[in-house]
Protein backbone atom coordinates (compact mmCIF):
# COMPACT_ATOMS: atom_id res chain seq x y z
CA UNK A 1 0.00 0.00 0.00
CA UNK A 2 1.32 3.48 -0.07
CA UNK A 3 2.78 5.16 2.83
CA UNK A 4 0.05 7.62 3.18
CA UNK A 5 1.46 9.02 6.32
CA UNK A 6 5.24 9.85 4.81
CA UNK A 7 3.91 13.43 4.28
CA UNK A 8 3.71 14.33 7.96
CA UNK A 9 7.61 14.12 7.73
CA UNK A 10 8.52 15.06 4.76
CA UNK A 11 9.81 18.64 5.30
CA UNK A 12 11.99 16.86 8.22
CA UNK A 13 13.81 13.88 5.81
CA UNK A 14 16.73 15.99 4.73
CA UNK A 15 17.52 16.68 8.80
CA UNK A 16 17.74 12.79 9.70
CA UNK A 17 21.42 10.95 9.21
CA UNK A 18 19.88 7.74 9.50
CA UNK A 19 16.22 6.00 9.18
CA UNK A 20 15.19 2.81 10.63
CA UNK A 21 12.44 0.78 9.49
CA UNK A 22 10.66 -1.96 11.38
CA UNK A 23 11.26 -4.69 8.57
CA UNK A 24 12.45 -5.39 4.65
CA UNK A 25 9.40 -5.01 3.34
CA UNK A 26 8.82 -1.54 4.91
CA UNK A 27 12.47 -0.43 3.89
CA UNK A 28 11.33 -1.68 0.52
CA UNK A 29 8.68 0.51 0.36
CA UNK A 30 10.71 3.22 1.29
CA UNK A 31 13.48 2.97 -1.00
CA UNK A 32 12.13 4.75 -3.66
CA UNK A 33 12.14 8.06 -1.23
CA UNK A 34 15.06 9.92 -2.94
CA UNK A 35 15.64 11.94 0.21
CA UNK A 36 16.22 8.67 2.82
CA UNK A 37 16.75 5.75 0.03
CA UNK A 38 20.39 6.17 1.00
CA UNK A 39 19.81 6.94 4.96
CA UNK A 40 17.55 3.45 5.02
CA UNK A 41 18.53 0.35 7.70
CA UNK A 42 16.06 -1.77 9.15
CA UNK A 43 15.55 -2.32 13.02
CA UNK A 44 13.26 -5.18 14.60
CA UNK A 45 11.31 -4.55 17.05
CA UNK A 46 13.20 -5.67 20.13
CA UNK A 47 10.82 -7.82 22.28
CA UNK A 48 12.10 -9.37 25.85
CA UNK A 49 11.55 -13.04 25.30
CA UNK A 50 12.09 -14.52 28.76
CA UNK A 51 9.78 -11.73 30.16
CA UNK A 52 7.03 -13.05 27.60
CA UNK A 53 7.10 -16.82 28.42
CA UNK A 54 7.07 -15.67 32.26
CA UNK A 55 3.82 -13.78 31.80
CA UNK A 56 2.46 -16.27 30.02
CA UNK A 57 2.36 -18.56 33.12
CA UNK A 58 0.77 -16.53 35.29
CA UNK A 59 -3.43 -17.12 35.43
CA UNK A 60 -5.33 -17.13 32.87
CA UNK A 61 -8.38 -15.17 33.79
CA UNK A 62 -10.36 -16.47 30.69
CA UNK A 63 -11.46 -20.20 31.29
CA UNK A 64 -11.15 -21.56 27.64
CA UNK A 65 -13.67 -24.34 26.78
CA UNK A 66 -11.54 -27.51 25.29
CA UNK A 67 -14.47 -28.98 23.56
CA UNK A 68 -13.90 -26.07 21.39
CA UNK A 69 -11.90 -24.73 19.09
CA UNK A 70 -10.00 -21.79 20.21
CA UNK A 71 -8.59 -19.04 18.02
CA UNK A 72 -7.17 -15.68 19.04
CA UNK A 73 -6.44 -12.63 17.70
CA UNK A 74 -4.69 -9.58 19.19
CA UNK A 75 -4.64 -5.93 17.60
CA UNK A 76 -6.53 -2.60 17.73
CA UNK A 77 -9.95 -2.42 16.35
CA UNK A 78 -9.05 -0.37 12.85
CA UNK A 79 -9.27 -1.34 9.30
CA UNK A 80 -5.94 -2.34 8.87
CA UNK A 81 -6.50 -5.25 10.94
CA UNK A 82 -8.78 -6.42 8.52
CA UNK A 83 -12.00 -7.38 11.40
CA UNK A 84 -14.06 -7.74 7.57
CA UNK A 85 -12.34 -10.47 6.72
CA UNK A 86 -12.62 -11.94 10.43
CA UNK A 87 -16.10 -12.09 10.35
CA UNK A 88 -16.42 -13.13 7.06
CA UNK A 89 -14.03 -16.46 8.45
CA UNK A 90 -16.17 -16.59 11.23
CA UNK A 91 -19.42 -16.38 9.51
CA UNK A 92 -17.67 -19.40 7.45
CA UNK A 93 -17.14 -21.53 10.42
CA UNK A 94 -20.22 -21.05 11.99
CA UNK A 95 -21.87 -22.32 8.67
CA UNK A 96 -19.52 -25.52 8.40
CA UNK A 97 -20.43 -26.41 11.61
CA UNK A 98 -17.31 -25.62 13.56
CA UNK A 99 -17.10 -25.84 17.24
CA UNK A 100 -15.23 -22.44 17.82
CA UNK A 101 -14.75 -19.15 20.05
CA UNK A 102 -12.81 -16.87 18.81
CA UNK A 103 -11.26 -14.33 21.25
CA UNK A 104 -10.10 -10.56 19.98
CA UNK A 105 -7.93 -8.51 22.59
CA UNK A 106 -7.89 -4.98 21.53
CA UNK A 107 -9.67 -1.81 21.21
CA UNK A 108 -10.64 0.48 19.18
CA UNK A 109 -12.87 3.40 16.41
CA UNK A 110 -14.32 0.13 14.91
CA UNK A 111 -15.75 -1.48 18.39
CA UNK A 112 -19.50 -0.41 17.93
CA UNK A 113 -19.33 -1.57 13.99
CA UNK A 114 -17.90 -5.20 14.77
CA UNK A 115 -20.15 -5.20 17.92
CA UNK A 116 -23.25 -4.19 15.43
CA UNK A 117 -21.86 -7.18 12.70
CA UNK A 118 -21.70 -9.92 15.76
CA UNK A 119 -24.95 -9.70 16.25
CA UNK A 120 -26.37 -8.77 12.91
CA UNK A 121 -24.69 -12.11 11.80
CA UNK A 122 -25.79 -14.43 14.87
CA UNK A 123 -22.09 -14.68 15.99
CA UNK A 124 -22.43 -13.59 19.73
CA UNK A 125 -21.77 -17.13 20.59
CA UNK A 126 -18.47 -17.81 18.90
CA UNK A 127 -16.95 -14.31 18.89
CA UNK A 128 -15.47 -12.64 22.28
CA UNK A 129 -14.12 -8.76 22.15
CA UNK A 130 -12.18 -8.65 25.20
CA UNK A 131 -10.68 -5.11 25.07
CA UNK A 132 -7.34 -4.50 26.36
CA UNK A 133 -5.79 -7.16 28.46
CA UNK A 134 -2.54 -5.68 30.52
CA UNK A 135 -1.59 -9.38 30.51
CA UNK A 136 -2.89 -11.35 27.16
CA UNK A 137 0.34 -13.62 27.07
CA UNK A 138 -1.86 -16.72 29.17
CA UNK A 139 -4.48 -16.83 27.10
CA UNK A 140 -2.32 -16.64 23.88
CA UNK A 141 -0.31 -19.76 25.71
CA UNK A 142 -3.72 -21.27 25.87
CA UNK A 143 -5.25 -20.76 22.52
CA UNK A 144 -5.39 -23.41 19.61
CA UNK A 145 -4.52 -20.91 16.41
CA UNK A 146 -3.47 -17.48 16.36
CA UNK A 147 -5.30 -15.50 13.61
CA UNK A 148 -3.98 -12.19 12.00
CA UNK A 149 -5.65 -11.43 9.02
CA UNK A 150 -4.17 -7.98 8.42
CA UNK A 151 -5.06 -6.12 5.34
CA UNK A 152 -1.43 -4.69 5.86
CA UNK A 153 1.56 -4.41 8.90
CA UNK A 154 4.55 -2.90 9.78
CA UNK A 155 6.48 -5.64 11.09
CA UNK A 156 3.59 -7.81 12.97
CA UNK A 157 4.32 -7.89 16.84
CA UNK A 158 1.57 -10.15 18.17
CA UNK A 159 2.87 -12.79 14.79
CA UNK A 160 6.14 -12.81 16.67
CA UNK A 161 5.02 -13.21 20.10
CA UNK A 162 2.70 -16.23 19.20
CA UNK A 163 5.48 -17.65 17.74
CA UNK A 164 7.77 -16.94 21.10
CA UNK A 165 4.91 -19.20 22.42
CA UNK A 166 5.02 -21.84 19.65
CA UNK A 167 1.49 -21.32 18.88
CA UNK A 168 0.81 -21.77 15.09
CA UNK A 169 -0.72 -18.93 13.45
CA UNK A 170 -2.10 -18.62 10.21
CA UNK A 171 -2.03 -15.13 8.65
CA UNK A 172 -2.09 -12.87 5.43
CA UNK A 173 0.61 -13.30 3.19
CA UNK A 174 2.31 -9.69 3.36
CA UNK A 175 5.66 -9.25 2.54
CA UNK A 176 6.17 -8.22 5.92
CA UNK A 177 5.15 -11.61 7.50
CA UNK A 178 6.88 -13.48 5.07
CA UNK A 179 9.96 -11.95 7.39
CA UNK A 180 8.37 -14.32 10.24
CA UNK A 181 6.61 -17.22 8.69
CA UNK A 182 7.44 -19.60 6.03
CA UNK A 183 4.62 -20.92 4.71
CA UNK A 184 3.94 -24.67 5.77
CA UNK A 185 6.90 -24.52 7.69
CA UNK A 186 6.47 -22.24 10.87
CA UNK A 187 3.48 -21.47 10.20
CA UNK A 188 0.36 -21.22 7.22
CA UNK A 189 0.01 -17.67 5.16
CA UNK A 190 -3.08 -17.22 2.79
CA UNK A 191 -4.40 -14.20 0.60
CA UNK A 192 -6.54 -11.50 1.71
CA UNK A 193 -9.75 -13.47 1.34
CA UNK A 194 -12.12 -15.74 3.92
CA UNK A 195 -11.95 -18.87 2.32
CA UNK A 196 -8.25 -19.86 2.46
CA UNK A 197 -8.36 -18.66 6.21
CA UNK A 198 -11.38 -20.98 6.63
CA UNK A 199 -10.30 -23.90 5.10
CA UNK A 200 -6.50 -23.99 6.46
CA UNK A 201 -7.66 -23.43 10.21
CA UNK A 202 -10.15 -26.21 9.72
CA UNK A 203 -7.26 -28.15 7.78
CA UNK A 204 -5.12 -27.68 10.87
CA UNK A 205 -7.39 -27.88 13.61
CA UNK A 206 -7.88 -31.59 12.52
CA UNK A 207 -4.62 -32.51 10.91
CA UNK A 208 -2.96 -33.28 14.73
CA UNK A 209 0.47 -34.28 12.42
CA UNK A 210 0.86 -31.45 10.72
CA UNK A 211 -0.01 -29.18 13.44
CA UNK A 212 2.76 -30.99 15.67
CA UNK A 213 5.24 -30.22 12.83
CA UNK A 214 4.80 -26.62 13.08
CA UNK A 215 4.81 -26.75 16.57
CA UNK A 216 8.35 -28.41 16.00
CA UNK A 217 9.56 -25.74 13.75
CA UNK A 218 8.36 -23.46 16.06
CA UNK A 219 10.78 -24.44 18.65
CA UNK A 220 13.75 -24.14 15.89
CA UNK A 221 12.75 -20.49 15.42
CA UNK A 222 15.42 -17.43 17.45
CA UNK A 223 14.60 -14.23 18.59
CA UNK A 224 17.92 -13.12 19.31
CA UNK A 225 18.27 -9.57 19.12
CA UNK A 226 21.97 -9.42 19.75
CA UNK A 227 22.16 -7.23 15.95
CA UNK A 228 19.74 -4.95 16.99
CA UNK A 229 21.42 -3.95 20.19
CA UNK A 230 24.64 -3.03 18.41
CA UNK A 231 22.49 -1.04 16.07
Amino acid sequence: EKVNWLKNVNLWLDSFDKVFCVSKACKNKLSNNDKISNKLDVFYNMTDYDNIISKSKEKCIYELDKTKLNLLTIGRLVTQKGYDLLLDIASNLKRKNINFEWYIVGEGPLRKNIEDEIIKRNLTDYIKLLGMLENPYPLLRKCDLYVQPSRHEGYGLAIEEARMLKKVVIATNLECVKEQIKNNVNGILCPYEPNCFTNKIIEISKNKDTYKKIVDNLSKDSFDRTNEFKK
